[in-house]
């Protein structure tokens, strides 16, 4: 389906979010990604299997037992630019069957994504791509923008880095944003931890991503820990069984509510930070105070881990807890939050002014890679 009313002229432009736990790319002018691809490369990890190609997502991990699986985003920055060649390969030819170098790319990135990170990409895409042209776009601001939106305080929890981020008038404030030290994927590993204490595996990449699977379909935020604790013995809904794909089943109970608490206490797993009701806290008392309410005021909650179900009762609790009674707290938990950064991205791009902000090919000739500072901040 697509938004019509804002679509521009000539091709599409790509939407690429680059999670670190998955990849979620398509045309702009669409409501969902037409591609999910988990953020990873297999290349043949022995001799006897140089037959076999390097491959990357789903792929990669139905043959994991031959590959050297290996991970090309670290809590959301690009560490590896050949697998991420590997992977942009595999979304334009494979996936979307596009020609790269007949389009405009908008790609998304992290609050201070290092300079030379935002340099490379722009050379690969002009130089190995030959991209029309590009834009970089912060994921807080184009979360934001799904919620229709251009102020908030937009807290993102993802896969490899949770950030919590003030956005005024459309840009975010890059003096005033905390990053969280807890993540999806600190949180999947603690679901391994307790599951293991229980006789279960989790050692492989596949066994990795069903673990991530139970993490997202059967863990809620509790109001409070402790009475969920207390009122366990009785409540016959918490014990629940997964279906694994050989059809053993795995009990899962006392995890459910454990697993999201280190968000809000980031102790429970020897990690010395914040939680996310004090970032957010912390973000507004770096604002202006005439703009703090308001901030207050649009709490947006976004990225995969906002959507376990409690989560935005129990950041308004937190919130209010916190802070002086008489400020206003409002917290959101738009619709589409799992994709919204990739959906404010597709809303972006199908403007008719998006290119004309954008880095074009010819700018990138004559200014080289730096161009990218001055046109997308």
């Amino acid at each position: 389906m697509l938004l019509t009313e804002m679509m521009t002229d000539g091709n599409p432009t790509v939407v690429l979010d680059h999670g670190t736990a998955s990849i979620k790319a398509g045309l702009a002018g669409q409501f969902k990604p037409h591609v999910f691809l988990p953020t990873l490369v297999g290349r043949p990890a022995f001799p006897q299997h140089q037959s076999i190609d390097v491959c990357c997502g789903e792929k990669a991990l139905k043959n994991w037992r031959e590959l050297k699986i290996t991970y090309p985003i670290v809590e959301s920055t690009i560490t590896d630019w050949d697998d991420m060649e590997v992977i942009w390969n595999h979304i334009f030819h494979e996936e979307l069957k596009i020609q790269p170098d007949e389009h405009t790319y908008l790609l998304t990135e992290r609050p201070r994504n290092p300079r030379q990170a935002r340099e490379k990409t722009a050379e690969i895409f002009f130089e190995k791509f030959g991209a029309q042209a590009i834009y970089l776009a912060i994921e807080s601001v184009l979360s934001l923008y799904t919620s229709g939106r251009t102020v908030g305080m937009v807290l993102n929890c993802g896969e490899g880095a949770s950030h919590a981020v003030p956005v005024y008038e459309g840009y975010a404030l890059p003096l005033s944003w905390k990053k969280v030290s807890v993540a999806g994927t600190h949180l999947t590993d603690y679901l391994i931890t307790l599951l293991e204490k229980k006789g279960h595996s989790f050692k492989s990449p596949v066994e990795r991503e069903i673990a991530g699977r139970i993490k997202e379909e059967m863990c809620y935020v509790a109001m409070d820990v402790q009475q969920e604790m207390e009122a366990a013995p009785t409540n016959w809904l918490l014990p629940q069984k997964y279906v694994l794909p050989n059809g053993d089943t795995i009990k899962v109970d006392h995890e459910r509510y454990q697993v999201p608490e280190p968000l809000f206490h980031p102790p429970i797993l020897d990690i010395m930070d914040e939680g996310l009701p004090e970032a957010v806290v912390t973000c507004a008392k770096r604002c202006d105070v005439d703009i703090r309410d308001t901030f207050y005021k649009n709490v947006v909650l976004t990225g995969g881990g906002s959507q376990f179900p409690g989560m935005a009762a129990r950041m308004q609790s937190e919130l209010e807890a916190i802070t002086p009674s008489n400020t206003k707290i409002r917290v959101l938990d738009p619709k589409y939050r799992g994709h919204a950064v990739w959906l404010g991205g597709s809303i972006m791009g199908s403007l008719s002014t998006f290119k004309s902000i954008c880095v074009n090919r010819q700018q990138y000739k004559e200014y080289g890679p730096e161009i990218i500072h001055q046109k997308c901040f």
